[in-house]
């Protein structure tokens, strides 16, 4: 049977299949915090754009086997201008923030995604009057849809988004045994030098949804801090924005009613030293943002916080931890899985498509016409000229 695609553009329609996402959300593997619909839908609320600069339309797609659901494509077409026949169309997945949704993508079963993709390109394709290119992601490097789609020769790779995992089993002294030596001994020091000093450290898990609204807050602050310090290793704060932290504030508040997110607190002699969120996700743990004291970096806290929330999880029976995004070295010293995830796009075959997405690119990467002229009106000239 074919499969069937159905374009949602409102959001009360988008919400009225939350139900059934959320089922099929339950049923992909690995699991992941981005891809259901409290993700998405508050998402929506805390980030779409409507202004005279930009605006983002809701233009996502349900697709059925039959009368099964086999995917949901949480996708908007942002235009800019907001109006005009010169406006930019590119269709992307919801999560066009700075960094707080780390995997963009559809939500399917990973045995799925191949002709899920397939069905979704199959559908644009015969839509190309709507879009001037469309940003696809969530494609599994190795996976039967990117090495079907990488074929196709309006398919343009853009980034590879890397994610690990651990899977420590039942025991966290046998785990840490197989990890490299000089790990073990980085893990030892972090605890030796609180000894040596004579602190004393806890780990404070805040659960009960009034717990996590207020130790968000000391999140937000630690997050602030780390991005701030004057380390070789700059993090981003990408909770800067009043928009990223009412948006976090929402969706903790929600996941923590049914018990889908923590807190997890190192705390030194009473006082919090390194905080880090975590998503629960069946058997799973994702493992999110973080922050910590400055002043606190020699004894290493955040790499604290980290092993007491490992052996916290451990303790609590997960199968699985995952260190989120990002190929660096705090997580590579763990031994983990690796699941690389390409980030690419389609271009219309239409001039518009070509021209637009070529002037798109050359504004993102200031090309001196860009900068010469007013809106880089000259270099937009020149690319139309380029293609009659």
């Amino acid at each position: 049977m074919s499969i069937h695609v159905e374009a949602v553009r409102s959001l009360k329609a988008l919400e009225a299949i939350a139900p059934a996402w959320q089922k099929l959300d339950e049923e992909t593997s690995p699991r992941l915090p981005f891809t259901g619909p409290l993700w998405n839908l508050t998402w929506w609320k805390h980030f779409a754009r409507s202004r005279s600069t930009v605006v983002d339309r809701l233009h996502s797609f349900v697709l059925f086997d039959g009368s099964e659901l086999l995917a949901v494509a949480p996708m908007m077409l942002s235009e800019r201008p907001s109006i005009g026949p010169l406006r930019i169309r590119h269709l992307q997945f919801f999560g066009a923030d700075p960094n707080v949704t780390e995997i963009r993508g559809p939500c399917c079963r990973r045995e799925d995604e191949g002709r899920v993709f397939e069905a979704l390109l199959s559908y644009l394709e015969a839509h190309t009057n709507e879009w001037d290119w469309v940003g696809l992601s969530g494609l599994e490097e190795q996976g039967p849809a990117y090495q079907a789609m990488k074929q196709y020769k309006g398919l343009r790779r853009s980034r590879q988004v890397p994610y690990f995992f651990i899977q420590p089993g039942s025991d966290w002294e046998a785990y840490k045994a197989g990890l490299p030596r000089n790990f073990k001994e980085a893990l030892r020091k972090c605890y030796a030098t609180l000894r040596r000093d004579d602190l004393h450290h806890e780990l404070n898990v805040a659960e009960r949804p009034d717990a996590v609204k207020e130790r968000v807050e000391t999140f937000f602050e630690l997050h602030h801090r780390r991005a701030q310090a004057p380390i070789a290793t700059k993090h981003p704060d990408v909770f800067v924005t009043e928009r990223s932290r009412s948006f976090l504030r929402e969706y903790l508040a929600r996941a923590s009613e049914a018990g889908l997110a923590k807190v997890f607190e190192l705390l030194v002699d009473g006082e919090v030293v390194a905080s880090r969120i975590g998503f629960v996700l069946d058997d799973s743990l994702y493992l999110y943002f973080s922050g910590y004291l400055p002043k606190m970096s020699r004894y290493s806290v955040m790499t604290t916080c980290t092993v007491e929330a490992i052996k916290w999880a451990i303790a609590k029976g997960f199968q699985t931890i995952n260190l989120s995004t990002g190929r660096d070295q705090s997580k590579l010293r763990w031994r983990p899985t690796e699941v690389s995830l390409i980030e690419a796009q389609v271009v219309s075959p239409s001039w518009r498509g070509a021209v637009f997405h070529e002037f798109n690119y050359a504004v993102k990467q200031r090309v001196p016409e860009v900068a010469a002229l007013p809106g880089g009106l000259g270099l937009f000239v020149k690319l139309i000229k380029r293609r009659q």
